[in-house]
């Protein structure tokens, strides 16, 4: 045979061989693309950033978990827990064993009111206000409704004995705004020190002695135009307005919200700088200031400090054992806020506002005007009722019926809910 058609043999077999390789190539390839996309990955960059080594790949916890829709969400929400691999959620190892949502950013978003919510956790031993007690879960508002005083009565009107405002949540101006008169005149029926006041057909509060409280009692709730929380004396209340007309609640959403028995027991000067289990068992105590009721029952409420404290992953330099057995006043700032320290606790905690100081629904427990909130440092502290107005994010439990019907959970696909 020729060298030149040795040559053209050889030029064939390679051809061959090249072939083959290739195949063998693409067929890796198609392989790996499959993976890719069937951990459903998600990203925060665009898609020419799809890079496992670049750090910008993230699997959900909800990508753990095959959707099982139309089951409860409670259900749901422990089925993620159950399987072992949802680092998001983790059990507070309190008495009631609550499941809690943590980290900067988890996939915790829900679609409620036609707006974001966002998932506190699965709360056991839940009190809807007769002593029927069940596992329900609880939520917040994604963004805060807005700036608002927690309370603004001056001395003489309602439980106020001061000019800075009662820290009493069950006359509190701010959940007159936030609740139905028909839930709020329950909880007065049951108090002693508030028999006698009543809420007008037009919406106004009044007090034992005829004083006006509040108008338009319910705007939130009824989803109307309104009043802030503002200056209510004895002959006067300073009327401020505010339009919930389309950011309160929408009649189908009022339909899965249950009532609940919310807990207002109230820190003091010794116990104030409490971590976060404490705070847990304070909120639940009977510590209240004179004759301050030592629950509520209602539909809206705040978050507890517990809650802001338990939604903290930790991090690099302090992880997440080491943040709950700090102080929560002091995740961000010292205590003569010279120095950021702790910030590994707020800065991974998703209910942290960096621009917003954010209000509690927590008492001060040896003065008749003082409520817990956060500052944008991350840092808890005290405050007067009636110092600032500072963002509130309405907070609710959802009845134990309450179904998923679609979603993932995230941001851009929150977890649809229905009865």
């Amino acid at each position: 045979m020729s060298s030149l058609k040795k040559f053209d043999y050889r030029i064939k077999d390679n051809r061959k061989r090249n072939i083959f390789l290739c195949g063998i190539i693409l067929v890796l390839i198609t392989i790996v693309g499959i993976k890719l996309y069937q951990s459903k990955a998600e990203f925060t960059g665009t898609s020419s950033e799809l890079n496992l080594a670049s750090g910008k790949v993230r699997l959900t916890c909800t990508d753990k978990v095959k959707p099982n829709y139309n089951q409860e969400l409670i259900n749901y929400v422990n089925d993620l827990y159950e399987s072992g691999e949802c680092s998001e959620l983790v059990n507070d190892e309190t008495k009631d064993n609550n499941l809690r949502y943590i980290g900067a950013n988890p996939d915790n978003y829900v679609w409620f009111n036609d707006e974001l919510w966002r998932i506190i956790g699965v709360m056991n031993n839940i009190d809807d206000g007769t002593g029927k007690t069940e596992t329900r879960i609880k939520l917040i508002r994604d963004e805060s409704l807005g700036d608002f005083y927690w309370d603004y009565k001056q001395n003489g009107v309602g439980s106020s004995t001061t000019k800075d405002g009662s820290n009493d949540w069950s006359d509190s101006q701010l959940m007159m705004m936030l609740n139905s008169a028909d839930i709020i005149e329950e909880n007065w029926s049951k108090q002693e020190t508030k028999k006698g006041y009543i809420i007008d057909s037009d919406g106004t509060a009044k007090d034992n002695n005829n004083h006006v409280i509040f108008k338009k009692v319910g705007s939130y709730y009824n989803k109307t135009n309104g009043y802030k929380p503002a200056t209510a004396g004895t002959t006067s209340f300073i009327e401020t307005e505010v339009d919930f007309s389309k950011t309160g609640l929408n009649e189908e959403y009022k339909n899965l919200i249950g009532q609940t028995k919310f807990y207002l027991g109230g820190a003091n000067w010794t116990n104030y700088s409490s971590i976060s289990s404490e705070y847990y068992k304070i909120e639940r105590s009977d510590q209240v200031y004179n004759k301050n009721p030592k629950t509520w029952t209602g539909y809206i409420g705040l978050m507890y400090p517990s809650d802001y404290g338990y939604a903290t992953s930790g991090g690099k330099t302090t992880d997440r054992k080491t943040c709950l057995a700090k102080p929560i006043y002091n995740w961000g700032k010292n205590e003569n806020y010279t120095a950021d320290e702790w910030t590994d606790c707020r800065n991974n905690d998703w209910l942290y506002d960096k621009l917003k100081n954010q209000l509690t629904i927590m008492p001060h427990q040896e003065c008749a005007y003082g409520i817990v909130r956060f500052f944008t440092t991350g840092n808890l502290n005290f405050r007067y009722p009636i110092a600032t107005e500072e963002a509130i994010r309405p907070v609710l439990y959802l009845k134990a019926s309450v179904k998923i019907i679609s979603g993932k959970g995230t941001e851009q696909n929150p977890f649809k809910i229905a009865l």
